[in-house]
């Protein structure tokens, strides 16, 4: 057989091949396009799906909706022996647990410091009203503000976020952020997917006070930027809006970008993270 004619046929079949793999993405996928070498490809989430995923916003402007609660699991049954619980109910979104247990395993391993415990973490509307209510009785409905959010605008709804303190073997506990290996966190925790929800210097935007002790998980891509930046978690939501697929911000190999609505682009053929902001549209990362 003519060799030219047998190159000229594969040619022709990778061609077709390459026509077909086309016709059936876009058949799968629908409105499938290219930017700077990635193929995206749009997708229909539904409204309430913004108001789910590692990244909501939950403070005083926006409440939490329990409808989209992720899956909640016990501290108990899934944590290691990096820390400890203050009384054995703590409950955690579930890829919080293993982050949190990574995190604190490695900051017990590098510090040597084994009396981390989680003092406080998934709340309830009704916990977070008694907590509340509390707070007001001690301090006025003004000073309870900045230390406590009222009930349904708590981030303990999330499962996403906890407290950490220092429990000595005598009982007696101490602030984490008194000791001065609290610095591992403050340059490792984006590393876990964790920010210091509460930072100082932040009180006029979060509207509660400098909180070191509370750590909230966000994703590693979207806790570099954080970190990076010098963000709060109010600023960040912000900031990502000026971002889209075709022009994302790049950090640490990722690429995040904002879509707004339930119209969203994603990239196939890329592991990707998908999160609502809990107000008006969805934040997206993958690994460059």
């Amino acid at each position: 057989m003519n060799k030219k004619r047998v190159h000229k046929g594969l040619i022709i079949a990778v061609v077709l091949v390459t026509v077909l793999l086309s016709a059936g993405l876009f058949f799968l996928f629908g409105d499938l396009h290219s930017e700077n070498g990635v193929l995206f490809v749009n997708i229909k989430k539904s409204q309430g799906d913004i108001h789910s995923g590692d990244l909501v916003l939950v403070n005083y402007e926006n409440e939490y909706d329990f409808s989209h609660s992720p899956k909640i699991v016990s501290l108990k049954s899934k944590k290691n022996s990096a820390y400890s619980l203050r009384n054995g109910n703590e409950k955690l979104e579930k890829d919080t647990v293993k982050a949190l247990n990574k995190m604190l395993k490695k900051f017990k391993r590098e510090t040597g410091i084994g009396t981390v415990c989680v003092n406080s973490a998934y709340r309830t509307y009704d916990e977070q009203a008694t907590i509340f209510e509390n707070r007001i009785n001690e301090y006025g409905y003004d000073g309870a503000s900045v230390l406590a959010s009222e009930a349904g605008f708590s981030e303990h709804h999330t499962g996403l976020a906890c407290d950490l303190i220092l429990l000595n073997d005598d009982g007696t506990t101490a602030a984490i952020g008194s000791i001065s290996e609290y610095t591992w966190f403050t340059e490792n925790a984006d590393d876990y997917g964790f920010i210091i929800r509460y930072p100082e210097g932040k009180t006029h935007i979060t509207k509660i006070s400098n909180e070191p002790w509370h750590f909230r998980y966000i994703g590693k891509a979207h806790a570099k930027v954080v970190s990076e930046y010098g963000f709060c978690l109010e600023e960040y939501i912000d900031y990502i809006k000026d971002y889209s697929h075709k022009s994302p911000l790049v950090c640490d190999g990722y690429s995040i970008y904002y879509c707004e609505g339930t119209k969203v682009t994603v990239p196939i053929f890329k592991s990707y993270t998908i999160s609502g902001n809990n107000i008006d549209g969805f934040v997206i990362s993958y690994k460059n």
